[in-house]
């Protein structure tokens, strides 16, 4: 793992075998090309005083998996995150009001978008979703993108984006999951006026269900995930439609939660809450582990982890 401390210095440029970002608190704006290549990184956490991310700042960083943005972004710029092949989710703060031209185009894993509640559709430019998951999704709802190179046609980029606005509006406690200002207490209120059974509802085109959600939103405190999993602890081990379970987007994208989440499913490990047979000897060995190796287990996978100490 090789660590950097991006300060947003004139003409920064991040060496390219960087694996691990944190952008300092004193910055304000990504410049453009920061990172562009930088093949190798995997993780970047964002301070909350960035306001703007600079043309193709983070483009064709095909390695990179998890970023927590700025609650105060505002500017995501043409070709920012172009060609991040490995970003499955976005979580866009609720301050995002601009975001421009092929932005997201190419991101050829990335699944999960949504648009704030709020946002002024005039201000998302062309094809910003092509060539991702989520154009497939689009398309198959019989809205895509029609071509008159290079560009889209008019008419059609606002078409395809308005269904990025609305496509999971009929998952209500979903998109409130999603959203960046989360909190305990919006859970339990959801919960309580709608019941729990709207915990194990499952949205159309993920297969997620509001758990899965939480789990990978980089905001949400471990409470607040916690507080959603006493709700539906059987969901925490169930899959997704593309075979992930809570856990592991929990162990991916926000570790408080993830512990949060073994915490509770070690406490119920011996009453009576159906597991599958297929998760509980993996639970079980987990629950079994102190907390240091229960880290070193659950990210064992992760060839760049120095190796625990004896």
């Amino acid at each position: 793992m090789i660590l950097y401390s991006y300060r947003g210095d004139h003409d920064e440029r991040v060496p390219s075998n960087v694996s691990h970002v944190i952008i300092e608190e004193s910055v304000t704006t990504i410049k453009e090309e920061a990172f562009y290549n930088c093949h190798s990184l995997v993780s970047v956490i964002m301070g909350d005083s960035v306001h703007t991310i600079e043309f193709a700042a983070f483009s064709h960083c095909r390695a990179l998996q998890f970023i927590r943005l700025s609650k105060t972004l505002k500017v995501i710029g043409i070709d920012a995150f172009r060609d991040c092949r490995s970003l499955n989710a976005l979580f866009l703060p609720s301050t995002v009001n601009v975001i421009q031209g092929w932005s997201f185009q190419y991101c050829r894993s990335l699944r999960f978008l949504i648009l704030p509640d709020d946002f002024n559709l005039s201000h998302v430019g062309n094809m910003i979703i092509r060539g991702t998951p989520i154009h497939q999704f689009a398309e198959a709802a019989g809205i895509g993108y029609e071509f008159d190179y290079p560009e889209a046609t008019d008419g059609i980029s606002p078409r395809i984006n308005e269904w990025l606005f609305r496509h999971m509006d009929e998952s209500p406690f979903h998109k409130g999951c999603y959203d960046s200002s989360i909190t305990t207490r919006k859970v339990n209120d959801y919960l309580n006026e709608h019941g729990k059974a709207s915990a194990f509802a499952v949205d159309a085109i993920h297969g997620m269900t509001p758990l899965h959600i939480l789990a990978m939103n980089p905001y949400a405190s471990a409470d607040t995930i916690a507080a959603l999993h006493i709700s539906n602890t059987q969901a925490a081990l169930s899959a997704d439609n593309q075979g992930k379970t809570t856990l592991e987007y929990a162990r991916d994208n926000n570790v408080g939660g993830m512990v949060e989440i073994l915490m509770e499913l070690c406490n119920h490990k011996n009453a009576a809450i159906p597991i599958e047979d297929t998760h509980s000897s993996q639970l079980g060995r987990l629950c079994c582990l102190p907390i240091p190796r229960l880290f070193h287990s659950c990210f064992q996978n992760d060839e760049s982890k120095d190796p625990e100490p004896e």
